[in-house]
């Protein structure tokens, strides 16, 4: 079982597995969803997660992290907007992952199927699904929230935790970040959570599950396993994907 704590504020960040730790001080370019998917590789085992002095070890970590992440912030939208068919979801990730490898990371290690022949046979389907609504409740308030790089997220999970059907989730975050969360209307509240009391809270306490995580987690899973059958195509031409805003490995990733 492999323990995971996740502290995002805009002064400091501290990601930690296991004992082994990624800590910055001061402004980090990354969002909180991404710096997190890091932390779902290295619960998933067996794949690169964490930036270090090895440049290729980076470049992997970098390439599991941003790949995951394509995935998830896809599969996202289409459960709370259906804003693109769930047959778009795996081939826009590897299409901005041909860019990713060709030109935002070259010189790669490798070429870009064998990056992504090694991320999908080592991907831990059923536990990243299991562990995705982390995640999407993140995910949902950068949605809601254009002030969302000035809140804190702090929480701890495990390798083997279930968000959703956890009696007491392993999630704390502060007061004002859950009101954010629950006060929504229902078709965008995010996962259930509850502030640290040191009580187990009875089930008539917790906030209803939100009908978008359970559908968002079976369309993950249905892309997730299509991964191992799936074959990124091969681009002759250097790949003209646009370059985006966000600037992937500028900070902890």
């Amino acid at each position: 079982m492999n323990h995971l704590k996740f502290y995002w504020s805009p002064e400091t960040q501290h990601f930690a597995c296991n004992g082994e730790e990624l800590i910055g001080h001061g402004f980090i370019q990354t969002d909180p969803t991404h710096d997190l998917v890091h932390l779902l590789v290295a619960a998933n085992g067996n794949l690169h997660w964490q930036p270090s002095d090895n440049r290729d070890q980076t470049c992997f970590a970098e390439y599991n992290a941003v790949l995951l992440e394509h995935i998830l912030t896809n599969t996202f939208y289409v459960a709370l907007q259906g804003s693109q068919d769930t047959e778009t979801i795996v081939p826009q990730a590897t299409k901005y992952m041909r860019w990713f490898v060709s030109e935002h990371y070259t010189p790669f290690p490798v070429n870009e199927k064998a990056a992504y022949l090694n991320f999908s046979e080592h991907l831990n389907t059923d536990l990243i699904v299991r562990l995705s609504p982390y995640f999407f409740a993140i995910k949902f308030v950068e949605y809601v929230n254009p002030e969302f790089r000035f809140v804190e997220y702090d929480f701890e999970f495990t390798s083997e935790d279930d968000p959703v059907l956890d009696e007491n989730p392993a999630v704390m975050m502060p007061e004002h970040l859950l009101e954010l969360l629950v006060s929504k209307d229902t078709s965008r509240k995010s996962l259930q959570i509850s502030e640290n009391t040191g009580t187990e809270l009875e089930k008539d306490q917790k906030e209803e599950v939100p009908p978008f995580i359970p559908i968002a987690q079976e369309i993950l899973r249905t892309q997730l396993h299509q991964l191992s059958v799936y074959t990124p195509r091969t681009q002759k031409n250097r790949s003209k994907a646009r370059k985006p805003a966000h600037q992937y490995g500028k900070g902890f990733g």
